[in-house]
């Protein structure tokens, strides 16, 4: 459950702090996400250590976007865990020209690469 969030992430997902405060990570998660990149991230931080990889997520008002995330465990002054803490940045930009760079058309092509 969200308990906390950053304006910055508010303002790429289109979301309110109060829209997004109490809700699951899945409200942000693209419905093309893929499941074995999210099960590999829940597996990771609930054993305790540090995710790092690209989410694909979608705003409020449909728009897609990628951001590349660092969750961390936090753990109490005895050792156990009573959250997580996301670091994102938001790489949709860089998604775009990967994208670009496989599709775009080939010299001496007329059709784009598949």
């Amino acid at each position: 459950m969200i308990t906390d969030v950053s304006q910055k992430m508010c303002d790429a997902s289109g979301y309110s702090k109060q829209e997004l405060i109490g809700k699951t990570h899945r409200v942000l998660a693209h419905p093309k996400a893929s499941r074995r990149n999210h099960k590999q991230l829940w597996q990771t931080i609930t054993e305790g250590e540090t995710w790092n990889g690209e989410l694909y997520n979608r705003t409020k008002d449909g728009r897609d976007y990628w951001i590349k995330s660092v969750i961390s465990p936090d753990l109490d002054q005895d050792g156990q865990l009573i959250g997580y803490t996301q670091v994102a940045q938001d790489i949709s930009s860089k998604k775009a020209l990967e994208k670009l760079s496989v599709t775009d058309t080939q010299p001496g092509s007329t059709t784009a690469a598949s």
